[in-house]
């Protein structure tokens, strides 16, 4: 496939140093009635508490790499025309909040690089738009089964396809961006779908040509 015959796709990226979920979704084309998950993975470093700050540095330098490596491998047959990528828990207090946060600009700083518009999505926002409910008042963990659990139901896919709920997160901004850009998809159409997709800002952040 040459680069003009390249498929439009959405992109949405879950970050996290250990395990970041990464989903694309292509659109309708090549004889497809409905746009559809393509590629589903996830990469992630090991780190432990009290690493060095050589350490940390390294870890997050891999992964960032191992994330752009994957966008730059699926760019060869596909155009991502719009990333939607989960924004930072501001007042969560996470011991690897520092790092995350690093990550999270390093890969921002690729897709702006790139020239893909970006979207940044609230994590409520996110889960309620996969759930229908938000993760606040759950058991630990609780809400990530729910998530899987839900997007495995709604696409249909088995736990050889989507293993995990990083893989799940990913999977649902994508989703997300690609009801906004309003193409069909093999999904049921919920009221919780489009109410949370109208709650997010889609003005693409990226720098003026």
């Amino acid at each position: 496939m040459s680069a003009l015959e390249r498929v439009d796709v959405v992109l949405g990226l879950d970050l996290s140093l250990t395990r970041a979920g990464i989903a694309f979704i292509d659109n309708a084309d090549l004889g497809w009635p409905y746009a559809r998950p393509s590629l589903i993975t996830d990469v992630g470093h090991a780190g432990h508490d009290g690493a060095p700050w050589w350490k940390r540095s390294r870890r997050l330098l891999a992964q960032a790499r191992d994330v752009a490596t994957i966008i730059t491998d699926a760019e060869q047959h596909r155009r991502i025309v719009h990333a939607a990528i989960e924004g930072h828990p501001y007042g969560v207090n996470m011991p690897s909040a520092y790092d995350r946060i690093g990550l999270w600009w390093a890969v921002f700083g690729v897709l702006d690089a790139k020239g893909i518009p970006v979207t940044v999505v609230n994590p409520q926002t996110r889960a309620k738009f996969i759930t229908g409910r938000s993760p606040n008042g759950m058991k630990p963990g609780e809400h990530k089964k729910l998530v899987l659990s839900e997007q495995r139901a709604a696409w249909g896919l088995d736990s050889t396809r989507l293993r995990n709920h990083d893989q799940a997160d990913a999977l649902g901004l994508a989703h997300m961006a690609a009801l906004h850009l309003g193409w069909p998809l093999p999904v049921e159409q919920r009221r919780r779908y489009v109410e949370n997709v109208a709650l997010v800002d889609w003005e693409p952040q990226r720098a003026a040509a």
